[in-house]
């Protein structure tokens, strides 16, 4: 645990230069833990706390690569990293303040979305943790942007601004994750009173959030290659439609004014040759059956977000699959057929089914040089496998013959 001291000494001249010399002689963040590292970075730290805190911050920016440009010359520590917004969601979110006058980052922690919304108007960051305030003037001072950072408990405060985001803190004291939005910190309802007073209001919310919840607001559901990260509150002028699912890095949205709460018909897979998986950030939605009716898909079953058509849509929002053949499923077939496909490489995807990728991948005994995917899927009561072969993307315009 970093205190205080500690990270205004890491974020000062001679903790940079601590962290300069331990670069210099091979402080690599994989060998902490080891003999020599520490015992390296004891000796340019000083202290063990300081030496501590510099092995966990190398460790954090070898991992923070994957969510920051520059996240090789940010401050962090475990926790905060692991909740920070990755770049790509904090700039796209950050578009929705432009023309502010003054932005409130309500629970800005280490300053991945300050810094992001400072790029579009001034800015300022509220956190109750002195150590991550620390660590998010430093970060926008690297990044370049001018910012103030403030200490406080943003609900003991009058808020003088035009546009607040709210990153609301969901864990408790034990660091377990908080499910009920008004157990988090602030609450929800905090946020839905303050949306009355204040012109623009975002709020990040966790990706299993009821859009129902939050009544008056659009809610977006937000993916990045692939992976649901989180669901957003939009209030006042910040709201453009009722609910919206957005893939990211390339941006594909889709959003509606009302949500059609009619299922889509399933069709029998067997009258159609293709699959569709589609993006986590669709099925959170509730989008699914306005996406499928615009592009002339359906269900491959009313309970399974799997679809099913004739042809390939123009988007991303779903990875297409042309089905090879389909049967029910039993183990012992199964194996039987990949090794006569001569299947060495299997992707597994499955909605409804028992059994996990990593067991039933133990259990198949795969052999031979070719590839190709399996959709498990429980439909109309029965297991069924499907295999299939991935439509690649430079494909997308026509399915392959």
């Amino acid at each position: 645990m970093i205190d205080l001291a500690t990270a205004r000494w890491l974020t000062g001249p001679d903790g940079r230069a601590a962290l300069a010399a331990l670069g210099e002689i091979g402080g690599d963040p994989e060998l902490a833990g080891r003999p020599g590292s520490v015992e390296e970075a004891r000796r340019v730290a000083g202290t063990p706390s300081r030496a501590a805190a510099l092995l966990e911050t190398w460790a954090c920016r070898r991992r923070a690569v994957t969510k920051f440009a520059g996240g090789a010359s940010m401050y962090f520590t475990r926790e905060a990293l692991e909740q920070a917004t990755a770049e790509v969601v904090a700039r796209y979110r950050a578009a929705r303040f432009a023309g502010a006058t003054r932005i409130l980052d309500a629970g800005c922690s280490i300053g991945g979305d300050l810094v992001a919304l400072a790029r579009v108007g001034p800015s300022i960051g509220i956190d109750r943790d002195p150590v991550r305030a620390t660590f998010a003037r430093a970060n926008a001072a690297a990044a370049g942007v001018p910012v103030d950072v403030a200490v406080a408990d943003v609900r003991n405060l009058r808020l003088v601004c035009d546009a607040v985001f709210c990153d609301p803190a969901r864990r408790d004291d034990r660091t377990r994750r908080i499910a009920d939005p008004e157990r988090a910190n602030p609450p929800l309802s905090w946020i839905v009173e303050i949306a009355r007073r204040i012109p623009r209001v975002g709020a990040k919310l966790a990706p299993t959030f009821d859009g129902d919840e939050a009544t008056g607001a659009e809610v977006e559901y937000v993916s990045v290659h692939g992976e649901c990260r989180e669901a957003v509150a939009w209030f006042g002028d910040a709201r453009r439609a009722a609910r919206r699912a957005t893939r990211l890095p390339d941006g594909e949205t889709l959003a509606v004014e009302s949500i059609d709460r009619t299922p889509a018909p399933p069709i029998a897979p067997r009258e159609k040759s293709l699959l569709f998986d589609p993006d986590p950030a669709l099925v959170r939605s509730g989008l699914l059956t306005t996406f499928a009716e615009r592009h002339g898909l359906a269900l491959l079953d009313e309970n399974i977000a799997y679809l099913t058509g004739d042809d390939v849509p123009d988007s991303r929002f779903v990875r297409a699959f042309r089905v090879v053949e389909s049967f029910p499923f039993q183990l012992k077939r199964l194996r039987k057929r990949l090794r006569e496909l001569g299947i060495g490489t299997l992707e597994i995807k499955k909605r409804g089914f028992p059994m996990t990728p990593e067991e039933l991948r133990g259990k198949l005994d795969l052999r031979g040089d070719d590839a190709c995917t399996i959709l498990l899927a429980r439909v109309t009561d029965r297991r069924i496998v499907y295999v299939t072969r991935a439509i690649d993307d430079t494909l997308r315009a026509r399915a392959p013959e």
